[in-house]
């Protein structure tokens, strides 16, 4: 066993006997006023049939994708997402991703790795995009659904006239908010997931690509914002190809709070392009959650995820793959994650 799957088995031991002690199971103090949200582009999360990512995504194709290294890399986001529960000290309450292909490697994910007994399920639409990778959400039923009957209301939204991801809307009760210990079922937590089109081609092709699903962005955070809920907080979470000053973000600074916008001034970064860290995987809330709350974003340098940089100075993300090549890495880019601690505002 090398050193970085030691600190990772270290790292889920030790939550392991935290969930038996119980404050990360949901009836600690800690998880019951606050709620964690991750979200990770997990790079190219495809099955083994070639259906979508083509044959080189085979047993027998040139990246010789096998059912064994589908399932170490799942293994590796579920123990990486128990990692981050350890230092939280609570179970991520939903977590966003990007560049996974199906259903079939989302319930990999949360039914057959080290995920399995946590409780987790996911909502997932198949998008139109040419790569045939979507966005999805997993989120904790217990957390959220704790008489196991519910399940959020949720819709792909297309971004017209373009072949790319949709974006991502689920509605959930918020759990937590209270006037007298028991959740008010009238609030509630619209979490919008992105994945938006690359800079592939150069900025005078892609920025209206771009501009185009922020558009659609935009107005999804403001029908949100116009809940009839009590209160009806949102959040939107992703991989916007873009940095928190590029112009696009314009049309959302009206409607929305950029938390990623102080990491970013301080030259953090979720993935490594040319030597420097660029923040394209970005939360921005609603003002009244910003304003109620104390919302708190970082980005994950979990040293098992990274590995030295051989072209230019420092760390970068250790991928699955170089080109052909096999690392066993999990994704190019890092996990980002906000923390809402609720207050005491009623």
């Amino acid at each position: 066993m090398n050193g970085k799957n030691r600190h990772i088995l270290k790292s889920v031991l030790c939550l392991a006997a935290l969930l038996c002690a119980g404050p990360l199971s949901g009836a600690g103090k800690e998880s019951s006023d606050s709620l964690l949200i991750v979200f990770w582009n997990l790079e190219n999360l495809f099955d083994c049939d070639g259906e979508n990512g083509g044959p080189e995504w085979t047993p027998e194709g040139s990246r010789h994708w096998t059912p064994g290294r589908l399932r170490n890399k799942c293994n590796g986001i579920g123990k990486t997402l128990l990692w981050i529960g350890e230092q939280y000290r609570q179970l991520p309450d939903l977590i966003a991703v990007a560049e996974i292909e199906n259903e079939t490697v989302l319930r990999r994910l949360v039914h057959s790795s080290v995920l399995r007994k946590l409780e987790y399920e996911f909502v997932h639409f198949e998008s139109p995009d040419k790569r045939g990778i979507d966005v999805a959400l997993l989120y904790r039923k217990a957390r959220f659904f704790p008489d196991k009957k519910g399940r959020p209301d949720a819709e792909a939204i297309r971004i017209p006239g373009r072949k790319t991801r949709d974006i991502l809307r689920c509605r959930l009760p918020l759990p937590g908010i209270s006037r007298d210990g028991a959740p008010d079922a009238s609030d509630s937590l619209t979490i919008l997931v992105n994945h938006h089109p690359s800079k592939l081609g150069g900025p005078q092709r892609s920025g209206p690509r771009r501009e185009a699903a922020m558009r659609v962005l935009r107005e999804a955070c403001l029908q949100s914002s116009a809940d009839s809920s009590a209160r009806a907080f949102t959040v939107a979470t992703g991989d916007f190809n873009d940095t928190p000053d590029g112009a696009a973000f314009r049309m959302l600074e009206d409607v929305m709070v950029n938390l990623s916008a102080p990491l970013h001034q301080k030259g953090e970064g979720s993935l490594k392009y040319d030597g420097a860290w660029e923040l394209i995987d970005q939360f921005w809330v609603s003002p009244d959650l910003a304003g109620s709350h104390k919302c708190e974003t970082a980005v994950i340098y979990a040293p098992f995820l990274l590995t030295k940089d051989s072209a230019h100075e420092g760390l970068k993300p250790l991928r699955t793959y170089s080109g052909p090549h096999y690392l066993g890495g999990l994704s190019d880019h890092l996990p980002i994650v906000l923390k809402i601690r609720y207050s005491s505002c009623r």
